[in-house]
């Protein structure tokens, strides 16, 4: 199990990497200075490899050698997905539909939670961006976020963001350049915490209470000659009875 949970890391951020670079190259273009192998493979045919790589990733009988030999053909094979063309247009409608599907929500939400933060009294906003000091983005623009230090973007997690904060953070994120990779790696996490918390099913409210149909109270029976029984008289009567 232990085995198995490090490899299940280790594909997870491989799979961070890859959208890391996806984010690349669809803004930038293909990276610069990286040697790619071309074994004539297709573009399906790579992606087959790969798939089969990955099945035998997962396999708890794997050997640790045959693991890491298939890690490096893997990571061989993505550097040679990138590079084709197939790859390349594809990524670029995914991300140009995103953005279409997500930017004016993302932009929605970054004026509503500047506006919240901006309302909140000096203690207050002090104390919300000690508890998540990702939102202190958003009070910079566009340029300040492009001239921050990449240390700035280490330690930031978007575990504790609410979905909204995770938009306002994403629409406020500059165009980084390749080669900063801690910054487009923040990026790519927003964005899957967007995805993530938009695939969580919404919980629906209770449902109205419905006021049940009111009790009636129905009268005593009637005793001989149409009367009513009196229960005192009648009690008093077996009393003399039994006396």
């Amino acid at each position: 199990m232990r085995r198995l949970d490090e490899q299940a890391n280790m594909m997870k951020e491989k799979f961070q990497d890859i959208d890391v670079k996806i984010n690349k190259v669809a803004t930038m273009g293909p990276v610069g200075g990286t040697v790619v192998r071309n074994t004539g493979m297709s573009y399906t045919e790579i992606q087959s490899k790969m798939e089969d790589i990955q099945r035998k990733l997962f396999d708890e009988n794997i050997e640790e050698r045959e693991s890491e030999a298939l890690n490096i053909e893997y990571e061989k094979l993505v550097t040679e997905l990138e590079s084709t063309k197939e790859y390349q247009e594809e990524r670029e409608r995914e991300v140009k539909a995103w953005k279409d599907e997500n930017g004016p929500l993302n932009r929605a939400a970054l004026e509503r939670i500047r506006s919240e933060l901006a309302s909140f009294p000096a203690m207050k906003k002090t104390a919300a961006l000690k508890r998540k000091p990702e939102l202190k983005f958003l009070d910079c623009d566009a340029d300040q976020i492009t001239k921050k230090h990449v240390n700035d973007f280490k330690g930031l997690t978007t575990q504790n963001l609410t979905l909204d904060e995770a938009r306002a953070l994403h629409a406020c994120m500059p165009e980084f350049r390749k080669d900063q990779d801690q910054q487009l790696q923040f990026v790519a996490q927003l964005k899957e915490k967007i995805e993530n918390e938009m695939k969580k099913p919404k919980v629906k409210p209770p449902p109205p209470i419905v006021a049940k149909q009111p009790l009636v109270f129905k009268a005593p029976p009637q005793r001989g000659g149409g009367q009513q029984g009196d229960f005192l008289q009648e009690l008093m009567k077996k009393r003399k009875q039994q006396g």
